[in-house]
């Protein structure tokens, strides 16, 4: 069997002396942002930042996240080739001692894990999965920036609402069922690529279980299993007594229209139609050109959907 040797390149390799440094405001912002994601490459955080601040230079940034690795805050994971050779911008982790400054600070992170060995674990395909679902976030971000009446909170931001007894669970994003099949049950349990909440300055309040489908995944296989673990939550009302949700949509962002039309035919078979507006899907083509609150959403039913329609 052909093994390919990758060697480390040299600007994943932190420098022997680090330069003088001190935190700032900003340092801060940039770990909450990269523990809140998980992974983020140094283009996503510095259109992130200028969401906040339109004056906010790349060099800057970019001189910030150099330094907040060097001196361990950030980590840069050493399975990101394919990122490196298709994009050229490096993926951060968190590190650490940002990790133990966030948890300083009261943010929901646990710095006792071995964050640089978990970094160090992420595979290239799963380094890119999470950045899709990062970039996805920064979108979402943008949008209800550019709309002022509308926030999103997702992932840890969300766990203080969350009821008490799933804020104790390992995985308070999880949600577990059962089915019968042949009068047998049969567990299941999904996780959302992210759980996320946009509430208007009314207060009402719009809940989403987002999926990233890079296009690997079996439509009639793990994705079916997915619908099929979603409806039985749903109908079971696992989102209520789990995560507090009145109600939750599920949507999913996958590569091309032929999929999405593939998609909804697996979603028909396992729910003989019923639960229509409770999935939703669209491409990052339309997702990048429209925003996450534009009418880029397809259902089984009809296409043009909004996320905050009739608000």
């Amino acid at each position: 069997m052909l093994t390919t040797h990758f060697s480390r390149p040299k600007r994943l390799s932190r420098p022997q002396t680090p330069p003088p440094f001190r935190l700032t405001d900003r340092d801060v912002a940039l770990l909450q942002a990269v523990a809140r994601w998980r992974f983020a490459t140094s283009d996503q955080l510095v259109r992130y930042m200028r969401i906040s601040d339109p004056d906010a230079s790349e060099q800057n940034v970019t001189r910030r996240l150099m330094a907040l690795f060097a001196h361990r805050y950030l980590d840069r994971p050493s399975n990101q080739h394919v990122q490196l050779q298709a994009f050229s911008h490096l993926v951060y982790g968190i590190g650490r001692k940002g990790a133990n400054l966030l948890a300083e600070l009261g943010e929901d992170i646990d710095p006792r894990l071995k964050w640089a060995t978990k970094n160090r674990r992420a595979s290239n395909a799963w380094l890119l999965h999470a950045l899709g679902v990062t970039e996805a976030m920064i979108l979402f971000e943008a949008a209800c920036a550019m709309r002022g009446d509308v926030a999103v909170r997702d992932g840890g931001s969300l766990v203080g609402d969350l009821p008490e007894h799933t804020r104790k669970l390992r995985d308070p994003m999880r949600l577990r069922v059962s089915i019968t099949d042949k009068g047998k049950k049969i567990p299941l349990s999904v996780v959302p690529d992210r759980l996320l909440s946009l509430t208007l300055t009314n207060e009402r309040r719009f809940n989403f279980a987002l999926e990233l489908d890079t296009g690997s995944m079996s439509v009639t296989g793990r994705f079916a299993r997915k619908i099929t673990a979603y409806v039985a939550a749903f109908r079971e009302e696992r989102h209520r007594e789990q995560w507090g949700f009145q109600g939750f949509r599920v949507a999913t962002v996958t590569p091309s229209e032929k999929r999405i039309m593939n998609m909804l035919a697996a979603q028909n078979a396992i729910t003989s139609g019923r639960l229509a507006g409770m999935f939703i899907y669209t491409t990052p083509q339309r997702l990048n050109a429209h925003g996450p609150l534009g009418p880029i959403w397809i259902t089984s039913e009809r296409d043009d959907v909004s996320l905050l329609e009739g608000a």
